[in-house]
């Protein structure tokens, strides 16, 4: 599976080189060395480039030739393939290098048709690993985009946000990734005990229990809006306390968490989205995809 023909991939070139390189030493250890040894075939003759600027196109170029042939984009090309308003909304996917887990995620610009994408390099040392990854984050992206879901940009800039963002995240992951297994595209490694654990280990001890009927109204209910979520978040002990531990439970369905009472917004709640305001960072992530491309000279544009 591929995704939608016409789909650009830019990929930051110090991230495709740094995977290449990767990948190439990766095969090489796993006793198959014959492209790391064209590799440097290749590149030996490079050297003799002497315009300092002409031979790092040249070495960029080398770089995005190996990366389309060693098939690295695949993942990330079956993921979008999976959701195909994502694929044909947006006319170019920008991947980016994230320097650490917190920095991963996925950024949408729906002024610029822009989808962005921030990685570990390491991911792409498990193609499988690294599918489910972007399905994953895709699932946040698509929410975002949704009018019914009430997403607002730039929430966890809102004074009072950062004490729940954790916790939101917690509970909008195991949505995402309930709706997932439930059409067909389970997320690998997406699994309702490990999402009852973080939800519990959110909790006091004595409500604990309850995280089985927290991730099984969100796992298997109906989606939520992202304000509800967002006040689940800010009142978690409140929230778990209104549910029935899973061991008292005598109907399943009776199991859920509670709706919050209407009333003035509290301080730290979301604000209202301000018109006109498209960009949407899904799930905190770092705003890549509003950052300027890499010019096409240096090879970064990558279509199937």
């Amino acid at each position: 599976m591929s995704a939608m023909i016409g789909t650009v991939f830019r990929i930051d070139s110090s991230l495709r080189e740094g995977v290449v390189w990767r990948t190439l030493n990766r095969l090489a250890v796993a006793g198959r060395p014959e492209p790391l040894e064209r590799h440097h075939e290749r590149a030996g003759a490079l050297y003799d480039i002497d315009d300092p600027g002409a031979r790092e196109v040249a070495f960029a170029r080398l770089a995005q030739m190996e990366f389309v042939a060693l098939d690295l984009l695949a993942p990330l090309e079956e993921a979008l393939a999976e959701r195909p308003a994502l694929a044909t909304r947006f006319g170019a996917v920008l991947v980016g290098e994230a320097l650490g887990r917190a920095q991963e995620g996925v950024t949408c610009d729906g002024e610029r048709n822009l989808l962005g994408f921030r990685v570990l390099p390491s991911r792409f040392d498990d193609g499988a690993a690294l599918h489910g990854w972007c399905r994953h984050a895709l699932g946040h992206a698509e929410d975002t985009l949704d009018p019914t879901f009430d997403f607002v940009p730039g929430w966890d800039a809102v004074p009072g946000a950062g004490g729940v963002a954790g916790r939101l995240h917690a509970l909008w992951d195991v949505s995402v990734d309930g709706r997932a297994h439930s059409a067909g595209n389970p997320v690998p490694g997406a699994d309702p005990r490990r999402h009852e654990a973080a939800i519990a280990a959110m909790l006091p001890p004595a409500h604990a229990p309850a995280a089985t009927a927290v991730v099984e109204r969100l796992w298997s209910g109906p989606r939520p809006t992202f304000r509800r979520l967002f006040d689940w978040a800010e009142h978690v002990e409140r929230q778990a306390c209104r549910c029935r531990p899973a061991a008292a439970r005598s109907a399943p369905s009776r199991a859920r968490i509670c709706a919050c009472r209407a009333g003035n917004p509290r301080r730290g709640s979301p604000p209202s989205t301000r018109t006109g305001d498209r960009r949407r960072d899904c799930a905190g992530a770092a705003p890549i995809a509003t950052s300027s491309p890499s010019p096409p000279e240096a090879g970064h544009e990558l279509r199937r």
